[in-house]
């Protein structure tokens, strides 16, 4: 079962979060939370990884913010890990990317089951933004808040300023091995109440 099935378990038990309680803040819980993706490699090898180091909240007007250490990546193997974050984030000009936008927080706190909801938001990575839309499955209850992606969010490096060397450097330490630049981002999220 996963992380996210075993939360909506536990939180169905919970009754509707309180109208007062839409003047809190959230914070993330990293200990249930995760930022993950899969690279491609000669067009139809998938290889996971994720992020160590998330932090974000939500504010009382419904403003999110998600940080990613993207040196934090850790891909299984720690010389890859190494490689990734130097050679492909470039994380000591690049060190972080994040995640902001805003969600009707009155209407998610309303919420008396999972539902799935259309969020829009800005991605800031390597040193450019661009919007993107996310399906969300959000669950309610009276202490959290917690999303998880319905489909993966696809981030084309390319189209933030990566340069395709730095693809190409990283595909150097692998034989060359055609890498591609697009992943296929996941997340599950939980923010607790404040």
């Amino acid at each position: 079962m996963s992380l996210f099935s075993r939360l909506l378990l536990s939180f169905m038990a919970f009754a509707p979060i309180s109208a007062h309680a839409v003047h809190q803040h959230y914070v993330l819980d990293p200990k249930v939370s995760s930022v993950n993706f899969s690279t491609i490699k000669l067009q139809y090898f998938l290889e996971p990884a994720k992020f160590e180091v998330i932090s974000g909240n939500i504010n009382a007007d419904g403003e999110f913010k998600i940080d990613i250490d993207l040196s934090s990546v850790d891909t299984g193997v720690k010389i890859r890990n190494q490689r990734v974050s130097d050679l492909f984030f470039k994380t000591d000009e690049y060190p972080k990317a994040m995640l902001t936008g805003t969600i009707d927080l009155a209407e998610v706190s309303a919420l008396t089951e999972p539902t799935i909801k259309e969020v829009k938001g800005k991605l800031e990575f390597y040193g450019s933004s661009k919007s993107v839309k996310m399906s969300l499955l959000v669950v309610n209850t009276p202490q959290y808040i917690a999303v998880s992606t319905v489909s993966p969010v696809v981030v084309n490096a390319v189209s933030f300023g990566v340069p395709n060397t730095n693809v190409e450097e990283l595909a150097k330490t692998v034989g060359g091995i055609p890498i591609s630049p697009a992943v296929a981002v996941n997340a599950t999220l939980v923010f607790k109440r404040k």
